[in-house]
């Protein structure tokens, strides 16, 4: 959010996330079982309905067709592309997705996009530095709530706001939640939070992660969870 053209406008980075086909990601690139992501929440949350990215019920021909206008209105196209760096840290699989998206952008788009790939301490030093256009990124919940995701983009958050995203309205809405006693209304809060972050669009969702495993029918105490605890003690065979 501090690098330009990308960290002053909104528009631009609603194109670039608009023609990413996140339904061909997870079949064809991740192959996982993953879901398709169009919020920065997880589904499953108990009491808490995400909002979704305004284009998320929109074909790709039409996601397409719009993100093309805005980059037209912007002024890129064949005679000026826009130019894009993909930063993400060595792994076979971040490899893949990054080539994938760098293809729909340049399809999509013409963007003309550099991968830049880094070691662990050095792709974590680079973000930390905000010295990067577009980064990858992921996050696992420590715990079942809201705030887990949306805390560590506060303006005040430190080194988990490694896009350096900013927004008084957002921080105010999650500083209500934190001193909020009843669940139902702090879920509306952080609801209201999540959707000027989808607004923003600091960062792009592309997928969730999901837990994958093999479980015998003669085990019983299992019960399929956000967090994927469950713990040996409540675990028998029948």
């Amino acid at each position: 959010m501090t690098k330009e053209p990308l960290g002053s406008s909104a528009d631009l980075r609603h194109a670039l996330s608009m023609v990413i086909d996140r339904v061909a990601l997870v079949k064809h690139i991740t192959q996982g079982g993953e879901l398709p992501a169009y919020s920065w929440m997880p589904p499953g949350e108990p009491g808490y309905v995400p909002p979704k990215l305004a284009f998320a019920s929109m074909s790709m021909h039409q996601r397409i067709a719009m993100a093309r206008k805005i980059l037209k209105a912007a002024g890129y196209g064949p005679d000026n592309p826009l130019q894009v760096e993909i930063l993400y840290n060595t792994n076979q699989n971040h490899k893949k997705i990054a080539i994938a998206i760098a293809s729909m952008w340049k399809q999509a788009l013409g963007v003309q996009v550099k991968l830049t790939n880094q070691e662990w301490k050095v792709y974590l030093a680079t973000r930390r530095e905000k010295n990067f256009q577009v980064a990858r990124g992921g996050w696992i919940g420590d715990y079942l709530d809201p705030s887990d995701f949306m805390e560590q983009y506060m303006s005040d958050a430190g080194d988990s706001n490694f896009m350096g995203y900013n927004n008084p309205a957002y921080d105010d809405l999650l500083r209500k939640a934190q001193t909020e006693t009843d669940n139902a209304a702090r879920m509306k809060l952080f609801e209201q939070a999540e959707a000027i972050f989808l607004k923003d669009e600091p960062l792009i969702p592309i997928y969730f992660y999901v837990n994958v495993h093999m479980i015998s029918p003669k085990v019983v105490g299992w019960h399929d969870n956000l967090l994927g605890y469950n713990l040996t003690r409540y675990l028998a065979l029948k």
